[in-house]
C-alpha cells in the first residue's frame, strides 16, 4: 500500500493504491490530493468491505501508519527504510 504523485507534488494530483501480493493485481485505490493517515483508513475500510481479509501490509514509515494497523502484520518497505 502506497501512494504517488503526479507532475509537482504542489499541483495535489496523487493516487494512492493497495496490490493482492498473490495476484499482483490493485485490490483498490482512489486518488488524492494529500498523503495522510485519513486516506490510508478510507483505504483500508475500502479493502475491508470487499470481503478481503489483510494478512499482512506493506507500508512506508509515514508517522501513525504503523498504529493504523496495529491488529496487522506490518512490514516497513526497505526502499522507504
Amino acid at each position: 500500500m502506497d501512494a504517488t504523485f503526479f507532475g509537482k507534488r504542489i499541483d495535489k494530483f496523487g493516487l494512492i493504491v493497495a496490490k493482492d501480493i498473490t495476484t499482483l493485481e490493485p485490490i483498490s485505490y482512489h486518488f488524492i490530493q494529500t498523503e495522510n493517515l485519513s486516506e490510508y483508513s478510507r483505504l483500508k475500510s475500502s479493502i475491508l468491505s470487499q470481503g478481503f481479509r489483510i494478512q499482512s501490509i506493506t507500508i512506508d514509515g509515514k508517522r501513525g501508519l504503523f498504529s493504523l494497523f496495529a491488529d496487522i502484520p506490518v512490514q516497513m518497505c526497505h526502499f522507504h527504510q
